[in-house]
């Protein structure tokens, strides 16, 4: 993980991170942990970027909105080898998507694919699952469609909030 061969040898993996609140931050840290210098860049709110200097977060910042469907200036490439998009808000265009040299990888709240889109923890529970997910999928222009990487089932417990079950699911 920590290199990728091209043809011109070894280099470097560029991740770009993005999503809401402090879960990309805490994923961006993670990596940065693991393995160096390889987030190039966190994609967060506008408002979350206006309170925050590249300082505290360690991190060159970009407003999430340019990566926006509604928004997104479809010349614009994501310029890196893996995006990861982890309690994203809002839905990326298609060139977004699929610009990454590796791919994007999506974090979820949720089972798929019968829990797909946001929110979803608050469905299981009000749909009484006695079990909730976390899971690492693919992305594709489609949401919420590609191949799973990875599921991790979460017990749903009596008296569980949206905001526990939340909690589980970001920690697992």
């Amino acid at each position: 993980f920590n290199s990728v061969l091209d043809n011109s040898g070894t280099r470097q993996v560029r991740i770009v991170v993005a999503g809401h609140g402090a879960p990309p931050l805490y994923l961006a840290q993670a990596l940065r942990l693991r393995y160096g210098d390889v987030v190039s860049c966190v994609f967060l709110p506008s408002d979350s970027i206006k309170s925050m200097r590249k300082s505290e977060s360690g991190f060159e910042l970009h407003p999430i909105e340019l990566l926006s469907r509604k928004l997104h200036d479809p010349s614009m490439k994501i310029d890196c080898d893996l995006l990861l998009s982890f309690n994203s808000l809002i839905v990326f265009s298609d060139l977004v998507v699929t610009s990454p040299r590796l791919g994007a990888l999506n974090f979820h709240g949720g089972k798929l694919p019968e829990y797909a889109g946001i929110h979803v923890h608050q469905h299981m529970i009000l749909n009484t699952e006695r079990y909730g997910a976390a899971t690492i999928h693919w992305m594709t222009p489609r949401i919420d469609a590609g191949d799973i990487v990875f599921e991790k089932l979460i017990d749903i417990v009596p008296r569980e909030t949206g905001f526990s079950l939340l909690s589980k699911i970001i920690d697992a």
